[in-house]
Parts: C-alpha cells; sequence; structure tokens
C-alpha cells in the first residue's frame, strides 16, 4: 500500500548520493588543504565519485553511514543549543573545539566517525558473504548477534570497559590540569 511517508523509492537513487557524499567529502578535503586550484580539485572530486559508483561494496558503505553521520549531526546541533540555553556563547563553543586544552574534543568526533565506518564497512562484508553463502539475514537480531561488530561493541562487558576508561581519562585530566 502506497502511503506518503514511503520513501523506498529513493532506495532507486543510492548510487547518486553516494556519488554526491564521494563528491562532496572528497572536494572539501582537497579545498581545505589548499594544494591544488578548485577546477582541478573538482575534476579529482568527480573522478574519485565515478570510481565509488562502480562498487558495490562502497555505494552501499555510504548508504549504511550516511543515517549514522545523520544522527551524529543531529545529536551535536542539540548538544550545542543544550549548551547555548545554559548561557554558553557562540564564541565560547568555537574556542573549545579550535583550543589546545580541550583537543580530546576533536579527538572523540574522529574517533566517532572511523567507528561508524567501520561498523558501516564490516556490516557490509557481512552482508555481502552471507548474501554470496546462500544464507540470508533475517532480521535485526542476526546483524547484532554476538559474532557481529555492533554485537561486540554494544557488549556489557565492552560498554563497560569503555565508562571506565572515560572515567580515568577525565579524572587523568582533572589532576593533571595546572592553570
Amino acid at each position: 500500500m502506497a502511503s506518503p511517508l514511503d520513501i523506498s523509492v529513493l532506495q532507486n537513487f543510492s548510487p547518486i548520493f553516494a556519488f554526491l557524499f564521494v563528491f562532496a567529502v572528497v572536494f572539501g578535503v582537497l579545498s581545505a588543504t589548499k594544494k591544488f586550484n578548485s577546477g582541478i580539485n573538482a575534476l579529482i572530486a568527480v573522478l574519485l565519485g565515478v570510481m565509488a559508483l562502480f562498487s558495490g561494496t562502497v555505494v552501499d558503505t555510504i548508504t549504511t553511514m550516511a543515517p549514522w553521520f545523520v544522527l551524529l549531526f543531529i545529536f551535536s546541533i542539540f548538544l550545542i543549543i543544550a549548551f547555548m540555553v545554559f548561557g554558553v556563547k557562540e564564541g565560547d563553543i568555537t574556542g573549545v573545539f579550535k583550543s589546545k586544552q580541550f583537543g580530546f574534543v576533536n579527538f572523540w568526533v574522529i574517533i566517532l566517525v572511523v567507528v561508524i565506518f567501520i561498523g558501516s564497512f564490516s556490516s557490509v562484508i557481512a552482508k555481502h558473504r552471507a548474501e554470496s553463502g546462500n544464507e540470508t539475514i533475517s532480521s535485526i537480531d542476526d546483524l547484532v548477534s554476538q559474532d557481529s561488530f555492533w554485537g561486540k561493541l554494544f557488549n556489557i562487558k565492552v560498554l563497560g570497559a569503555i565508562v571506565v576508561l572515560l572515567i580515568g581519562m577525565f579524572a587523568i585530566q582533572k589532576l593533571s590540569y595546572s592553570p
């Protein structure tokens, strides 16, 4: 049954979205490094975007990563808005990202991006292996089983270790800080 909220038709356009994602990221990185002029940056970005279209694994990985990046972006925006509601000024927030004292914020953002990439890539590889072995993944429980990347990441022991390491990191940071 058709509904106005049915967006399954957009799955046919996932290669185009993957091309645009690769193009935007490569063009942005090349423009930030300022090694070449913008024409060469655009040419390199278009060529890498077209090359990404020929790999189903790349398209599937980008399609799997995109919702997680959207969630990360929305969470970051809400976190910044929450700080601003409590009186933190906009300049102070950008100062946190630029200062060396709070460099761990940028470090954690990079870690989250790498975890999203590795998780999406391993999920796509596992799905391709299951499809090639004539096995089908029947439910979300199969994707988050104890043998998958997400199952291991969200295991209670791993989450506990992450919490203990975070507490230790903040304790060492606070104890070693000298104004």
